[in-house]
């Protein structure tokens, strides 16, 4: 399952995403300081729901001030060699302890590219998009460019799995762009229905020129 919505989280603002064959398509966007922040987003969701009347998912996505990128030195092969190695990295990078950390790890070796979030950044994203209802179901981020190849994964939300991660970042298109596609798209169907009634059309005149040419001809037998 690939969530529909995307939640983007900063701490200026709220935005809510949807996903298209394109792109991610803005939904709306809501300040943190809004005088009455339950609201709007209450409208956000009212708006999900009207694009997606079967119910949303989303996945969220983490303030970019709150992940960390760097690299690490790790051994080829051995997954939980690899993994070790980046956990003796992170050590005093943070002010958090190891173990409270998630990261994700990008390329083959001997030198990665890891992406790091504190534990509870996580659940206090994650508890914030389920008290507003938008049914969260794995955590993420995007990436500066060049720091991290794909898209950044914090994992799924416990009970929502299985959730299959995208393999790039976001990319974010505008209603505007959608609406040309529509319109190219309606021009093209428009050009071939044009020229297979013109086939038709030819096909008919065709036959009926036969039709005539043979009817002298079998008027003239004796």
């Amino acid at each position: 399952m690939k969530p529909n919505f995307a939640l983007t989280l900063t701490f200026e603002t709220i935005g809510l995403l949807h996903r298209t064959q394109r792109g991610w398509m803005p939904v709306g966007e809501v300040a943190t300081d809004s005088p009455d922040l339950a609201e709007a987003l209450s409208y956000l969701r009212s708006s999900a729901l009207g694009l997606s009347p079967q119910g949303i998912s989303t996945k969220l996505v983490l303030p970019p001030s709150e992940v960390l990128y760097t690299e690490a030195e790790v051994p080829a092969g051995d997954p939980a060699a690899r993994q070790a190695a980046v956990r003796r990295a992170l050590e005093g990078m943070t002010p958090y302890a190891v173990d409270e950390l998630a990261f994700d790890i990008a390329g083959e070796g001997p030198k990665v590219q890891v992406a790091v979030v504190a534990r509870e950044t996580i659940d206090q994203a994650r508890a914030f998009a389920q008290e507003h209802r938008f049914n969260p179901v794995s955590i993420v981020a995007v990436p500066p460019p060049d720091r991290f190849s794909g898209e950044p994964w914090f994992g799924e939300v416990a009970g929502a799995g299985p959730v299959e991660r995208d393999e790039g970042p976001l990319v974010i298109i505008s209603r505007e762009t959608l609406r040309d596609d529509a319109v190219r798209s309606a021009g093209r169907k428009a050009s071939r229905a044009e020229r297979q009634t013109k086939g038709r059309a030819k096909d008919d005149a065709t036959g009926k020129a036969a039709a005539e040419a043979e009817e002298p001809a079998a008027a003239a037998e004796p």
